[in-house]
């Protein structure tokens, strides 16, 4: 307990002359010493997460994948009606160019 009591006092003792030059080297070192840490811990840290990945990946190409046949996009049936409405719309167009309505009623009256 003494120990991390001496330590403690000596951080705030540091702490409370930060304003004098010989109490900035002990601060600039544990400032750097905490980056140094960070950024080991983040290059750790993103080096773990590729290896889990990586293996992931492979592990998914180790397994076979389903054996389903896909399942129709659509019906032949409900084609065939689709494209018979279109050939009836085609043919009754052609009708009207061939033979206009007579009477247009006029819409202003």
């Amino acid at each position: 307990m003494k120990i991390t009591s001496d330590i403690l006092d000596h951080v705030r003792d540091i702490y409370t002359k930060r304003r004098e030059p010989e109490s900035l080297r002990p601060l600039a070192a544990a400032y750097w010493r905490t980056l140094l840490g960070l950024a080991l811990l983040a290059v750790a840290g993103s080096i773990l997460w590729g290896v889990v990945m990586l293996f992931s990946v492979l592990d998914d190409l180790g397994t076979s994948p389903q054996a389903t046949l896909p399942t129709a996009a659509f019906n032949r049936a409900a084609l065939d009606s689709i494209v018979s409405q279109f050939t009836a719309r085609q043919k009754a167009l052609q009708d009207m160019e061939t033979n206009p309505p007579t009477a247009i009623p006029d819409p202003s009256k």
